[in-house]
């Protein structure tokens, strides 16, 4: 037996290059990295420049304050209890307005408005005067609500246009105390107003004693007229004109129109 070896063509293969590029290094932007950092500053910069306006500058201290709606508080001790030179954006509208409401009795309410960048206005509304209510040596300015709101230390003689009421019962009061009711104080004003048309005498002072409901007119002619502070002031003193006309002769000490349809004299 014969073998015959096969004939196998062998390919020949090239041994594989391996190829390495070293790798091209890249330029540094510093264009970019200068833009980068001046914005970094410009930022940097403005936020301390806005801490210094804000916190350490005297643009935002208050410089100005505006009194609006006052007649009787002085205008000038007001505004003294505004915190000038104080930052106007850290102050507290409600700290100021109580400090002022504590200080000024005869002031009711009071709003505070601030005019960025130092400026204030300051609204207030004062208690209206009515009255005078005196307890012993000791006067009270008393609104139409009936409010005792301020003691009178300066004359007493400025507020004479006011009717005065003399409290025989020497019941002490605070300020902003509500110790009358509106119909008392609107009742005395009423009879003071119309009291010398009726009865062409001088009214002098108003007392009270046991009651509130019961007023008594003292004149500066002798005689006094009680009055029920319940009822119609102008009823009672159509009597008392009534009264003065027909027995003015006999009135040596008061009458009494408390009683509809009566009056009673002494």
């Amino acid at each position: 037996m014969v073998r015959h070896r096969s004939k196998i063509k062998r390919t020949s293969f090239r041994q594989p290059t391996i190829y390495y590029r070293k790798p091209k290094k890249k330029n540094v932007d510093f264009g970019k990295i200068k833009i980068y950092f001046s914005k970094v500053a410009f930022v940097i910069y403005i936020f301390l420049a806005l801490i210094y306006l804000i916190f350490f500058s005297s643009y935002f201290k208050i410089k100005e304050v505006i009194i609006d709606g006052t007649e009787i508080s002085n205008k000038n001790e007001i505004a003294s209890s505004v915190l000038l030179g104080h930052n106007i954006l850290f102050t507290k509208n409600i700290n100021m307005e109580n400090d002022i409401l504590s200080k000024f009795p005869e002031i009711k309410e009071v709003q505070i408005y601030k005019g960025i960048p130092n400026a204030i206005k300051v609204v207030v509304l004062e208690y209206d005067k009515s009255l005078v209510w005196q307890i012993g040596e000791k006067y009270y300015l008393v609104s139409s609500r009936g409010i005792v709101y301020k003691e009178i230390t300066d004359k007493i003689a400025d507020y004479t246009s006011l009717p005065r009421v003399l409290d025989k019962r020497n019941v002490a009061v605070s300020e902003r105390q509500h110790i009358l009711s509106p119909n008392f104080v609107s009742f005395t004003m009423n009879i003071i107003k119309d009291f010398k048309e009726y009865t062409n005498l001088e009214p002098d002072y108003f007392w009270v004693d046991e009651t509130t409901m019961d007023l008594v007119l003292q004149t500066k002619e002798v005689i006094y007229v009680k009055f029920d502070t319940m009822r119609s002031s102008k009823k009672q003193l159509t009597n008392l004109k009534n009264v003065l006309i027909s027995k003015r002769a006999e009135i040596n000490e008061y009458v009494d129109v408390r009683i509809d349809g009566w009056a009673y004299i002494k």
